[in-house]
């Protein structure tokens, strides 16, 4: 567990730092001179500037916006450079409101969801060669943010971490019997954590012996749908992949091979679970229920990042409280039985 925990912060650290690069990006206007040395961008105004930034809202629930707002301000101080939060929902729609002034000035999100806006100039260009990360960044990573305007090239982005889908579950919910009915192999493992066939059976026998008035108590693995980051691993089961390979060996970005191998028939088996699933699983609200549900054993699993183990964490501990046991008890059960693995293959 110690393992999980020094992952997960140095995950959330990644993030930090990335966004502060964003966040130090020089928004020059009238009256206002920068002045550039090394790999900082000092901004020298005489009115006070206010960067309102948009943060996920998994940074504002585990607090580390809070963090990256007091590094920021604390850094900048002597500049007349302040960070706010946005105060703004994490699926704000930028198009809507980004050119009246409602927007953020700084936004923490993907390059397929970037560069929608960067397209319709509803986001400013960065000077990505003033940034010493940059250099250490594959080309392929860093193209991903660039844009064509007017026959120059902008780039409105800068790629950091990415954090690796992984499965969390309660081992206390383990079937007693796994050992016997669910590891045909016996290697020690539960067949349901290799191989996603396994964890269809299980889910289906989940949704067959749930005993609820409702049958609504009892579900396999739940998890969003139309989220393909969270759901690759079914594409890359069956032969898909992100980027191919060239002759050199190195990533060909021009080789996109979501749909090669037997990819369809990943996707065939993700729309077979879906029939197990609840029907949060249809849109995003999986997402905000997850944590609860796996918590309160209603979903045996569920498929998330690194990052958000701290809530399922604390709604995990809330369950053991809520049958009786004191804050230390509670506490001690969630890290013993609060699982994150790989997921199945």
């Amino acid at each position: 567990m110690n393992k999980v925990k020094e992952f997960v912060r140095r995950a959330g650290a990644v993030t930090l730092a990335a966004i502060m690069v964003l966040s130090s990006t020089g928004c020059a206007g009238k009256g206002e001179q920068q002045e550039k040395g090394g790999t900082d961008t000092k901004v020298q105004s005489s009115e006070p500037i206010t960067l309102r930034i948009l943060e996920n809202d998994t940074a504002k629930s585990l607090g580390y916006l809070d963090e990256l707002l007091k590094a920021f301000n604390e850094k900048y101080a002597d500049q007349g450079i302040t960070a706010v939060d946005a105060n703004m929902e994490e699926y704000s729609n930028l198009a809507e409101n980004g050119p009246y002034g409602y927007g953020p000035d700084v936004i923490y999100q993907a390059n397929d969801k970037l560069m929608t806006y960067a397209a319709d100039k509803h986001i400013m260009a960065l000077d990505v060669a003033s940034y010493e990360c940059c250099s250490k960044l594959p080309s392929t990573a860093v193209d991903a943010f660039k844009i064509n305007v007017d026959g120059k090239d902008y780039y409105c982005g800068i790629p950091i971490n990415v954090q690796e889908p992984m499965l969390f579950y309660r081992a206390d919910l383990m079937p007693e019997n796994w050992e016997n009915d669910w590891d045909d192999n016996k290697n020690g493992v539960a067949d349901f954590f290799e191989n996603w066939n396994d964890l269809y059976a299980y889910s289906l026998y989940l949704r067959e012996h749930d005993t609820s008035a409702n049958k609504d108590s009892k579900y396999g693995l739940v998890a969003s749908l139309n989220d393909l980051y969270m759901m690759a691993e079914f594409i890359f089961s069956y032969g898909g992949y992100v980027f191919g390979t060239g002759a050199d060996g190195a990533l060909d970005a021009k080789d996109i091979g979501f749909g090669k191998g037997d990819s369809a028939l990943g996707m065939m088996e993700l729309r077979q679970f879906a029939g197990l699933m609840s029907e949060e699983c249809i849109d995003d609200s999986v997402k905000t229920g997850r944590y609860s549900k796996v918590a309160d054993g209603t979903y045996f699993c569920s498929i998330s990042t690194p990052d958000t183990y701290k809530l399922f964490f604390e709604r995990l501990e809330k369950v053991y409280e809520g049958e009786g046991k004191s804050s230390e008890e509670a506490a001690k059960l969630a890290e013993e039985n609060l699982m994150m693995i790989e997921l199945p293959r």
